[in-house]
């Protein structure tokens, strides 16, 4: 997975309607992109396991698997869930 296909994803989707779908999806792809490796354009596989299954999936598929999970985390660890976007939330103030 090249990371610069997940930037060019997230700058598609800063310019895109505002919308509760492309929302979630920035969170996910912010929360994929910080943490995957980087080294000279492509993602050095690492040894987290999350980075690991993460390399070579299609990011829209990730996505959506991803966004499954964050609606359980909302449901069953509301302050976790909130944690966690407003985590990702501040990614857009340093960037």
């Amino acid at each position: 997975m090249n990371i610069e296909e997940i930037n060019e994803e997230i700058r598609g989707l800063e310019s895109a309607e505002t919308n509760w779908g492309n929302v979630q999806r920035l969170a996910l792809l912010y929360t994929v992109r910080d943490h995957l490796p980087q080294t000279t354009g492509e993602v050095d596989v690492g040894t987290d396991e999350f980075t690991r299954a993460c390399c070579g999936v299609n990011i829209n598929s990730l996505i959506n698997v991803l966004d499954e999970h964050m609606q359980v985390i909302h449901a069953v660890y509301p302050k976790e869930y909130s944690a966690l976007i407003k985590k990702i939330q501040s990614l857009k103030a340093d960037s």
